[in-house]
């Protein structure tokens, strides 16, 4: 029991300066040359465009039309922003300058979901990364246990901060090294990676090496999404680029599973039949959790009763993509069970102690001055067209039950 606590402590530990990057999504930071407007106005930009990019989950975002004019008033997403020096460079015995802009969530959000571009429909999910590099002339893997100053996870948190990628390093203890090897890791041997990683419960998994050729930096991954696995090289005079292009692809392809993009249509009307909502202070973080989802436009209280809420939701994509966000996050729990969804609706819908619930459609009034009705010959009987019953229209219900 010991040894789990602890392997679990090791593994938070692990990524929670890139899992702080993702919750401060809206916060970027940019060197600059010096405090003057001009260097200030450029930085404000790049940090808007890094902002876009980071929100929204892909580089694509920035050839939308909006996005595109909204260049041109950046000031009006920005909420703050400060100068900082940094460590003092060896080298040039200087502090380099960076500005820090925290710009407006909810104004870069309605933003994109204006624009119509792909966004995250929730919380981001974790990136597990087995990465081999040569230092000194050994080959190791970068370990939670290593220094972030250290040269190469630096790079790796840095990036994976500037996508706003939450990311977990390996423990690399006697557990993952009966289970792969260096060598492993270094020739993207995917069993012994994907046996390894089943400890740490990530949905994603990216594994290889760089390497230094003569000057020439040369990166080689292996990715896996859920079920999809991808391979993928990439090179560069410098480190650096190799890992940023790393984390690019890293990005744009969760992206493409996890983004949800504004469409509007019948199936974005849903209804959210959430259990175990107990308390005044349950009720209201149950809203204010629903209302940060990426995924839902709108949220609006239909009606409660006991220990059940109705909520009407607007949703930006599919019923798919909150399915997956909620999934991801694990404060709402889907309940697939067709039967369980029948037994509350019944409950819910007695009108005793239902707050606000809509009232059945009254019957049509007889029409006044009615016509005889032909009878068809021979029998007697009227004949008349038989009426048209109108079925309602089906309703879009999700039982979840809240485990905040």
């Amino acid at each position: 029991m010991r040894k789990v606590v602890w392997v679990m402590l090791l593994a938070l530990w692990s990524w929670l300066p890139a899992e702080a990057a993702t919750n401060d999504r809206f916060r970027v930071k940019v060197k600059v040359e010096d405090r003057s407007g001009g260097a200030q106005q450029q930085g404000m930009i790049r940090a808007f465009r890094e902002v876009i990019i980071r929100a929204s989950g892909t580089k694509r975002a920035l050839e939308a039309f909006y996005i595109q004019e909204s260049f041109k008033k950046v000031a009006s997403f920005i909420r703050t922003y400060e100068y900082r020096e940094g460590e003092l460079d060896p080298q040039t015995q200087s502090r380099p300058l960076y500005l820090i802009v925290t710009f407006d969530g909810n104004s870069i959000r309605r933003l994109l979901q204006d624009s119509a571009v792909p966004m995250w429909s929730g919380s981001i999910p974790v990136s597990l990364l087995w990465m081999a590099h040569e230092e000194t002339g050994q080959r190791q893997v970068v370990n939670a246990s290593e220094s972030e100053q250290a040269a190469m996870k630096s790079r790796l948190i840095e990036q994976a901060n500037r996508r706003g990628l939450p990311v977990l390093f390996p423990l690399m203890d006697l557990e993952d090294e009966m289970l792969l090897s260096v060598s492993d890791v270094w020739g993207r041997f995917t069993d012994p990676i994907i046996a390894a990683s089943e400890r740490y419960g990530s949905d994603v998994i990216v594994a290889g090496r760089i390497i230094n050729d003569d000057g020439n930096w040369q990166g080689r991954y292996f990715l896996k999404i859920n079920e999809r696995q991808f391979l993928q090289d990439f090179s560069g005079n410098e480190a650096d680029s190799v890992v940023a292009e790393m984390m690019d692809w890293l990005a744009e392809s969760l992206c493409e599973v996890y983004c949800v993009t504004e469409s509007f249509t019948a199936n974005n009307q849903w209804q959210l039949l959430v259990q175990d909502v107990g308390s005044f202070y349950s009720y209201r973080s149950l809203l204010n959790y629903l209302e940060r989802l990426s995924a839902i436009r709108k949220v609006e209280v239909a009606a409660s009763k006991g220990r059940m809420t109705m909520l009407n939701v607007d949703l930006v994509g599919d019923i798919d993509a909150l399915r997956q966000a909620i999934q991801l996050d694990g404060k709402l729990v889907v309940v697939t069970d067709e039967s369980a969804l029948t037994t509350a609706l019944e409950y819910f819908e007695r009108k005793e102690g239902v707050a606000s619930l809509p009232e059945p459609a009254a019957t049509p009034a007889p029409v006044e001055n009615a016509q005889p009705v032909a009878t068809q010959e021979g029998n007697g009987l009227p004949m008349q067209p038989l009426p048209l019953v109108e079925q309602p229209a089906p309703r879009n219900i999700l039982l979840v039950k809240w485990r905040p």
